[in-house]
C-alpha cells in the first residue's frame, strides 16, 4: 500500500480524486464512525501543505467500503509540478490516522500546452 500516482493538468478546477482506503491487512478502512476526512497535498521536502482541506472531501457509497473523494478546488492545481498527498481520518473517538500509512501517494500536475 505505498502509494498511487495520479496525474492532473495544470490549472483544472473541475473533477475529482478519488481512493479506496485500506487498512494494513489490505482491507478497506470502515469510515461509519468519522468525523471528518481531510485531503493534503504539498512539494515534496517543503513540510508545508499547499492544500489542506476537509470541507470538500468526503465519503462515497457504502461506509463500510473505505471510499474517499477530494473535488479539486480553484487554485489547487494552479503551479505544475510534483506533490505528495495523503488522506487523514479524524474517528469520533478523537484519533487521527493517516493513509497511505507506508508512504505518500503522488500527483503530478503537467504544464498546460499553451505556457
Amino acid at each position: 500500500m505505498a502509494g498511487t500516482k495520479w496525474y492532473a493538468k495544470q490549472g483544472d478546477q473541475y473533477g475529482y480524486i478519488t481512493e479506496q482506503l485500506l487498512d494494513e491487512n489490505l482491507d478497506p478502512v470502515d469510515l461509519t464512525a468519522i468525523q471528518s476526512v481531510t485531503f493534503e497535498m504539498q512539494t515534496p521536502g517543503s513540510g508545508l501543505p499547499t492544500v489542506s482541506d476537509s470541507a470538500n472531501c468526503e465519503v462515497l457509497g457504502n461506509p463500510l467500503d473505505g471510499i474517499v473523494r477530494y473535488q479539486w478546488q480553484p487554485g489547487d492545481l494552479d503551479a505544475h509540478g510534483q506533490y505528495f498527498f495523503e488522506w487523514r481520518i479524524l474517528f469520533s473517538t478523537d484519533r487521527v490516522q493517516t493513509f497511505p500509512s507506508n508512504g505518500y501517494n503522488f500527483i503530478e500536475v503537467l504544464r498546460k500546452l499553451n505556457d
